[in-house]
């Protein structure tokens, strides 16, 4: 697995971004859900921290994918 982009937490932007980049997601979306999860400190709702913010990402990058005309 490359190291720069593994699903550690919390991630780094620049992890986040190839991740996104990968995936062909811009690197707006990519910053958007970094600021947002980094704003909530890699917590879930109930508090509790992310296992994978690989996981999450993938989430994101659905609900994109699927909003998009």
């Amino acid at each position: 697995m490359d190291s720069k982009i593994s699903g550690t937490m919390p991630p780094t932007y620049e992890q986040v971004l190839v991740y996104f980049l990968q995936k062909g997601i811009s690197a707006d979306e990519a910053r958007d859900f970094y600021l947002f999860y980094n704003g909530r400190n890699w917590l879930s709702r109930r508090g509790n921290l992310y296992k994978s913010w690989k996981t999450i990402a993938h989430c994101w990058i659905v609900s994109v994918l699927t909003s998009q005309p």
